[in-house]
């Protein structure tokens, strides 16, 4: 029985979001398994910064495969003292009676705070040079800080091996700033080139928003039909403004992707199937999943 194009298209989104590549599949359990030994590590240091598990997994990015399940670029850290804030010279300071290799003069030091984590997290890498999933996917870890702006940037890359101990590129990668909450302040903070800042953590960072979830549905649907990867992710951020109907948002994506496509005859094919069916507003919805290759 033929369906609206419009209900078709739901029923294909729905069925979408719930799909996952095989390779993403893979990469996805591997940063599992990286983030679990991370955590374990800094445990095992008694480092002061100890995030959770999905704290930290929800920093991670997968290269060249774009759109993994919803990230935020900030891992949260609960630190195991008190403070209290205070402004000077209209800069907010975060005064507090610990001794701690970060407090100088009484107020906790940004800068050192900043870097201890660094120090913390380049033992931790250092420690998995040949790292085995339970995929078998063996990696070497590396880590890094860099400013960007006037924020203090971590990267974790992952770099897998390939055949004869030869690096591929780095498949999973995690970036992110830092926030910071203290045992008896309700408030997250961040340290900035002008000192620390107030922000406020979401009530749920896994809740979906809907252009993310639009944005991972269109890259799947581009890659099952054979775009390129960063053509698909270029071309999947170009269009998302173009219509509120997701069905114009894909048709229009297709279209601009025919001229990169490996044979764009078939992709156009694709284009024009969909047009024909959005003249008619009539889909057998097998044949729309079968040509996303979607079950």
């Amino acid at each position: 029985m033929a369906l609206r194009l419009k209900d078709s298209i739901e029923i294909l989104v729905e069925k979408t979001s719930l799909y996952e590549r095989p390779e993403h599949e893979i990469f996805r359990k591997d940063s599992a398994d990286i983030t679990r030994k991370i955590i374990q590590c800094l445990h095992e240091t008694n480092s002061t910064f100890l995030p959770e598990f999905e704290d930290l997994n929800t920093t991670c990015l997968f290269w060249n495969h774009p759109f993994p399940p919803f990230r935020l670029p900030i891992l949260w850290i609960k630190m195991p003292f008190e403070i209290d804030s205070d402004r000077v010279i209209g800069k907010l300071k975060l005064k507090t009676d610990i001794r701690h290799p970060a407090v100088d003069d009484g107020h906790l030091d940004g800068e050192i705070l900043s870097l201890m984590f660094a120090l913390d997290m380049n033992g931790t890498t250092a420690k998995m040079l040949h790292f085995t999933c339970t995929s078998g996917n063996r990696y070497k870890l590396s880590s890094e800080m860099s400013p960007l702006g006037n924020r203090i940037f971590y990267t974790i890359y992952a770099n897998l091996y390939g055949e004869n101990g030869i690096f591929k590129e780095a498949p999973i990668y995690y970036h992110f700033i830092l926030g910071y909450k203290f045992r008896n302040d309700t408030n997250w903070y961040s340290y900035t080139s002008e000192g620390f800042v107030k922000f406020e953590r979401p009530v749920d960072i896994s809740k979906n928003h809907r252009l993310a979830r639009m944005l991972s549905v269109l890259s799947k649907l581009l890659l099952n039909l054979h775009v390129y990867p960063p053509v698909a992710v270029q071309v999947s951020q170009q269009v998302m403004c173009f219509s509120i109907e997701f069905s114009e948002i894909l048709m229009e994506a297709i279209r601009l992707c025919v001229p990169y496509a490996k044979n764009p005859r078939n992709l156009s094919a694709v284009h024009v199937k969909l047009l024909n069916w959005k003249k008619d507003d009539a889909v057998i919805l097998s044949e729309l999943l079968a040509l996303f290759s979607i079950t």
